[in-house]
Protein backbone atom coordinates (compact mmCIF):
# COMPACT_ATOMS: atom_id res chain seq x y z
CA UNK A 1 0.00 0.00 0.00
CA UNK A 2 2.68 2.90 0.65
CA UNK A 3 4.01 2.32 -2.81
CA UNK A 4 0.76 3.08 -4.09
CA UNK A 5 0.49 5.89 -1.86
CA UNK A 6 3.15 7.24 -3.09
CA UNK A 7 2.31 6.80 -6.38
CA UNK A 8 -0.97 8.85 -5.88
CA UNK A 9 0.56 11.90 -4.35
CA UNK A 10 3.44 12.06 -6.70
CA UNK A 11 0.17 12.35 -9.84
CA UNK A 12 -1.74 14.89 -7.83
CA UNK A 13 1.05 16.77 -7.34
CA UNK A 14 2.04 16.56 -10.68
CA UNK A 15 -1.29 17.51 -12.22
CA UNK A 16 -1.76 20.46 -9.38
CA UNK A 17 1.40 21.98 -11.39
CA UNK A 18 0.05 21.49 -14.70
CA UNK A 19 -3.05 23.22 -14.40
CA UNK A 20 -1.05 26.04 -12.33
CA UNK A 21 1.58 25.92 -14.99
CA UNK A 22 -1.17 25.73 -18.02
CA UNK A 23 -3.25 28.82 -16.26
CA UNK A 24 -0.26 31.27 -16.27
CA UNK A 25 0.07 30.06 -20.04
CA UNK A 26 -3.19 30.60 -20.72
CA UNK A 27 -3.55 33.77 -19.09
CA UNK A 28 -0.39 35.26 -20.63
CA UNK A 29 -1.90 34.67 -24.37
CA UNK A 30 -4.62 36.60 -23.40
CA UNK A 31 -3.34 39.18 -22.76
CA UNK A 32 -3.97 39.34 -19.09
CA UNK A 33 -1.57 40.65 -16.61
CA UNK A 34 -0.54 39.11 -13.48
CA UNK A 35 0.67 41.74 -11.69
CA UNK A 36 -2.48 43.57 -11.02
CA UNK A 37 -4.01 39.91 -9.83
CA UNK A 38 -1.08 39.64 -7.34
CA UNK A 39 -1.27 43.06 -6.21
CA UNK A 40 -4.90 42.74 -5.72
CA UNK A 41 -4.47 39.31 -3.95
CA UNK A 42 -1.93 40.91 -1.34
CA UNK A 43 -4.00 44.40 -0.79
CA UNK A 44 -6.94 41.45 -0.02
CA UNK A 45 -4.95 39.69 2.52
CA UNK A 46 -3.62 43.06 4.26
CA UNK A 47 -7.17 43.80 4.65
CA UNK A 48 -7.92 40.56 6.31
CA UNK A 49 -5.28 40.73 8.40
CA UNK A 50 -6.38 44.45 9.88
CA UNK A 51 -9.62 43.07 10.20
CA UNK A 52 -9.32 39.98 12.23
CA UNK A 53 -6.12 41.39 13.76
CA UNK A 54 -8.78 41.92 17.31
CA UNK A 55 -10.17 38.70 16.87
CA UNK A 56 -6.47 36.96 16.98
CA UNK A 57 -5.00 39.44 19.45
CA UNK A 58 -7.66 38.28 21.99
CA UNK A 59 -7.81 34.44 20.85
CA UNK A 60 -3.64 34.50 21.61
CA UNK A 61 -4.43 36.18 24.69
CA UNK A 62 -7.32 34.07 26.11
CA UNK A 63 -4.58 31.32 25.21
CA UNK A 64 -2.23 32.95 27.88
CA UNK A 65 -4.86 33.70 30.24
CA UNK A 66 -5.29 29.84 29.85
CA UNK A 67 -1.94 29.08 30.31
CA UNK A 68 -0.99 31.40 33.59
CA UNK A 69 -4.48 31.49 35.38
CA UNK A 70 -3.89 33.86 37.20
CA UNK A 71 -7.48 33.75 38.36
CA UNK A 72 -10.46 30.83 37.91
CA UNK A 73 -13.83 30.88 37.72
CA UNK A 74 -15.55 32.29 41.26
CA UNK A 75 -12.81 34.65 42.20
CA UNK A 76 -13.02 38.28 42.66
CA UNK A 77 -10.65 40.32 40.93
CA UNK A 78 -9.97 44.01 39.72
CA UNK A 79 -8.50 44.65 36.22
CA UNK A 80 -8.41 48.42 35.09
CA UNK A 81 -11.47 50.14 35.66
CA UNK A 82 -13.64 46.63 36.61
CA UNK A 83 -13.66 44.91 39.87
CA UNK A 84 -16.22 41.78 40.02
CA UNK A 85 -16.70 38.09 40.15
CA UNK A 86 -15.36 35.62 37.63
CA UNK A 87 -18.20 33.95 36.05
CA UNK A 88 -16.49 32.70 33.04
CA UNK A 89 -13.56 32.62 30.91
CA UNK A 90 -13.20 31.26 27.58
CA UNK A 91 -10.77 31.86 24.78
CA UNK A 92 -11.46 35.50 24.03
CA UNK A 93 -13.44 37.13 26.88
CA UNK A 94 -13.79 36.61 30.22
CA UNK A 95 -17.09 37.77 31.77
CA UNK A 96 -17.59 38.89 35.32
CA UNK A 97 -20.44 40.23 37.94
CA UNK A 98 -19.82 43.32 39.51
CA UNK A 99 -20.83 44.24 43.03
CA UNK A 100 -23.32 46.23 41.71
CA UNK A 101 -25.10 42.63 39.97
CA UNK A 102 -24.09 44.03 36.35
CA UNK A 103 -21.96 41.63 33.80
CA UNK A 104 -19.00 43.01 32.47
CA UNK A 105 -17.22 40.88 29.18
CA UNK A 106 -13.92 42.21 28.59
CA UNK A 107 -11.64 40.99 26.03
CA UNK A 108 -8.57 38.79 27.01
CA UNK A 109 -6.41 41.17 25.19
CA UNK A 110 -7.59 44.02 27.46
CA UNK A 111 -6.88 41.75 30.43
CA UNK A 112 -3.53 41.11 29.66
CA UNK A 113 -2.56 44.35 29.25
CA UNK A 114 -3.62 46.07 32.42
CA UNK A 115 -2.78 44.54 35.91
CA UNK A 116 -4.15 42.14 38.10
CA UNK A 117 -5.49 41.89 41.46
CA UNK A 118 -6.78 38.74 42.79
CA UNK A 119 -8.75 39.75 45.94
CA UNK A 120 -9.16 35.45 46.42
CA UNK A 121 -6.30 34.32 45.44
CA UNK A 122 -4.91 34.00 49.12
CA UNK A 123 -8.17 34.23 50.95
CA UNK A 124 -8.14 36.86 52.88
CA UNK A 125 -7.71 40.76 52.39
CA UNK A 126 -6.52 43.64 54.59
CA UNK A 127 -8.77 46.68 54.74
CA UNK A 128 -7.55 50.08 56.39
CA UNK A 129 -9.98 52.64 57.86
CA UNK A 130 -8.76 56.12 58.65
CA UNK A 131 -9.34 57.39 62.05
CA UNK A 132 -8.87 60.89 63.70
CA UNK A 133 -8.60 61.70 67.49
CA UNK A 134 -8.08 65.35 69.41
CA UNK A 135 -4.80 67.10 69.41
CA UNK A 136 -3.61 66.32 73.12
CA UNK A 137 -5.21 62.52 73.34
CA UNK A 138 -3.21 60.01 75.12
CA UNK A 139 -1.76 57.81 71.91
CA UNK A 140 -0.87 55.19 73.74
CA UNK A 141 -4.48 54.79 75.63
CA UNK A 142 -6.15 55.31 71.54
CA UNK A 143 -3.86 52.70 69.85
CA UNK A 144 -5.27 50.25 72.70
CA UNK A 145 -9.25 51.40 72.69
CA UNK A 146 -8.92 51.10 68.60
CA UNK A 147 -7.25 47.91 68.71
CA UNK A 148 -9.80 46.48 71.61
CA UNK A 149 -12.47 47.63 69.40
CA UNK A 150 -11.97 46.32 66.33
CA UNK A 151 -11.06 42.60 67.75
CA UNK A 152 -13.73 40.53 67.85
CA UNK A 153 -16.08 42.49 65.22
CA UNK A 154 -17.46 39.82 62.86
CA UNK A 155 -15.96 39.44 60.02
CA UNK A 156 -12.01 40.61 61.36
CA UNK A 157 -10.03 37.78 60.92
CA UNK A 158 -8.03 36.70 64.49
CA UNK A 159 -4.86 36.23 62.48
CA UNK A 160 -2.82 38.55 61.50
CA UNK A 161 -4.41 40.45 64.38
CA UNK A 162 -5.76 44.24 64.03
CA UNK A 163 -3.54 46.89 64.33
CA UNK A 164 -4.11 50.73 64.30
CA UNK A 165 -0.92 52.90 63.68
CA UNK A 166 -0.63 56.90 63.87
CA UNK A 167 -0.38 57.71 60.11
CA UNK A 168 -0.21 62.01 60.44
CA UNK A 169 -0.81 65.31 61.95
CA UNK A 170 -4.13 66.14 60.42
CA UNK A 171 -5.55 70.02 60.70
CA UNK A 172 -8.11 69.14 62.77
CA UNK A 173 -6.87 65.56 64.63
CA UNK A 174 -4.39 63.21 64.73
CA UNK A 175 -4.69 60.88 62.47
CA UNK A 176 -4.88 56.93 62.87
CA UNK A 177 -4.60 53.74 60.42
CA UNK A 178 -6.94 50.71 61.72
CA UNK A 179 -6.10 47.90 59.61
CA UNK A 180 -7.85 44.50 59.87
CA UNK A 181 -7.74 41.33 57.70
CA UNK A 182 -11.36 39.75 56.73
CA UNK A 183 -12.63 37.31 53.86
CA UNK A 184 -11.49 38.13 50.37
CA UNK A 185 -15.17 39.31 48.62
CA UNK A 186 -16.42 42.67 48.22
CA UNK A 187 -19.71 41.89 50.14
CA UNK A 188 -17.49 41.17 53.38
CA UNK A 189 -15.48 44.01 52.77
CA UNK A 190 -18.80 46.47 52.82
CA UNK A 191 -20.14 44.16 55.91
CA UNK A 192 -16.76 44.39 58.09
CA UNK A 193 -15.54 48.10 57.51
CA UNK A 194 -19.34 49.06 58.32
CA UNK A 195 -18.61 46.82 62.03
CA UNK A 196 -15.31 48.04 62.37
CA UNK A 197 -16.57 51.59 61.65
CA UNK A 198 -19.19 51.30 64.69
CA UNK A 199 -17.33 49.28 67.37
CA UNK A 200 -14.36 52.30 66.78
CA UNK A 201 -16.77 54.93 67.28
CA UNK A 202 -18.27 53.05 70.47
CA UNK A 203 -15.05 52.15 71.62
CA UNK A 204 -13.66 55.94 71.78
CA UNK A 205 -16.80 56.99 73.24
CA UNK A 206 -16.37 54.73 75.75
CA UNK A 207 -13.54 55.79 76.70
CA UNK A 208 -14.05 59.38 76.69
CA UNK A 209 -11.41 60.10 73.09
CA UNK A 210 -13.24 62.39 71.13
CA UNK A 211 -13.44 62.54 67.37
CA UNK A 212 -12.94 66.13 66.51
CA UNK A 213 -14.86 67.68 63.72
CA UNK A 214 -13.07 69.32 61.28
CA UNK A 215 -11.65 72.96 62.83
CA UNK A 216 -10.31 76.22 61.66
CA UNK A 217 -8.61 78.47 64.00
CA UNK A 218 -9.14 82.19 62.37
CA UNK A 219 -7.20 85.36 64.15
CA UNK A 220 -8.95 88.53 63.83
CA UNK A 221 -6.68 91.68 63.42
CA UNK A 222 -8.22 94.92 64.42
CA UNK A 223 -8.01 98.46 61.64
CA UNK A 224 -5.75 100.39 63.72
CA UNK A 225 -7.50 103.39 64.79
CA UNK A 226 -8.33 106.79 62.52
CA UNK A 227 -6.61 108.53 66.05
CA UNK A 228 -3.32 106.51 65.70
Amino acid sequence: MAPLTGTVSSTTSANYLIVIFGSVYALGTLGISLGPILGALGIVGIALAFALQDILSNFVAGIIIQLQRPFASGDEIVVGDHEGRIIAVDTRTITMETPDGETVRIPSAEVIKNPIVNHTQRGRRRTTLQVGVAYGTDLEAATWVLVESVVGVEGVLENPPPEALVEAFGDSSIDFAVRYWHPPSIAALWRTRSAVAKAVQQGLAGAGIEIPFPQRVVHLLRSPSPEG
